[in-house]
């Protein structure tokens, strides 16, 4: 591996299953313990790059059990102190931090240069549901950063009803078959829509019952 960390990103449009994905990597036990330290940062809209960086030195220093000095307010840290504070945190340690819904192509020039590239296998896990963003190299095919996409693919028909009954009761019966294919056509192939659907429909019995749950979805 060169010398660096890897952004290793998921691509998501919109439902399948990118933040859910991404935490359930997150939350492992066996991540936790394989990096010094871990942090999950989600990214609205309009974000604003020092707010950003207080929540990473706070989720940082409260995930390491350190205290951060408690004589300096972070709110009156300028934008240089906040990347001074981040890179001396962050240079001496593997770190992961999951990156939650990014929306704009200029989100790397923003936040890099508080991530230090060290020689210790850190990660940096941005998702996205914007295929624009999915597709920017952010400069690190250029760096001696790396970057690894992962896509999150719609499902076919089969694997989607297949999907929709094991999140009921595993079988559907042959006089709900006709609309549990057209309800497993409304999702469009997103498997989070379709286990969510299956949650809703688990204690409907009745084709008048499927039925209001398909009117409804129109």
């Amino acid at each position: 591996m060169v010398d660096g960390y890897r952004a290793s990103e998921d691509r998501d449009f919109r439902g399948l299953g990118k933040t859910s994905l991404a935490a359930n990597t997150f939350n492992k036990p066996v991540v936790k313990q394989h990096f010094d330290c871990c942090v999950w940062i989600t990214v609205s809209q309009q974000y604003v790059v020092k707010e950003l960086f207080k929540s990473m030195i706070n989720e940082l220093y409260n995930k390491a059990k350190e205290s951060f000095d408690s004589m300096i307010n972070l709110n009156t840290l300028s934008y240089r102190d906040l990347v001074e504070t981040l890179v001396k945190f962050l240079q001496p340690r593997r770190y992961l931090i999951v990156i939650d819904d990014v929306w704009s192509t200029n989100f790397w020039q923003d936040i890099s240069i508080a991530l230090p590239a060290n020689s210790n296998g850190s990660r940096i896990m941005p998702t996205t549901r914007r295929e624009d963003v999915a597709s920017f190299e952010f400069g690190v095919l250029n760096t001696s950063f790396h970057l690894k996409l992962y896509q999150l693919m719609r499902v076919g028909l089969f694997s989607a009803k297949k999907l929709l009954l094991e999140s009921i009761y595993g079988q559907c019966p042959p006089y709900l078959e006709y609309l549990a294919r057209k309800l497993v056509a409304k999702c469009e192939g997103l498997p989070l829509a379709i286990v969510a659907l299956g949650g809703l429909m688990a204690s409907q019995n009745s084709i008048a019952e499927w039925n209001s749950i398909y009117e409804n979805l129109n």
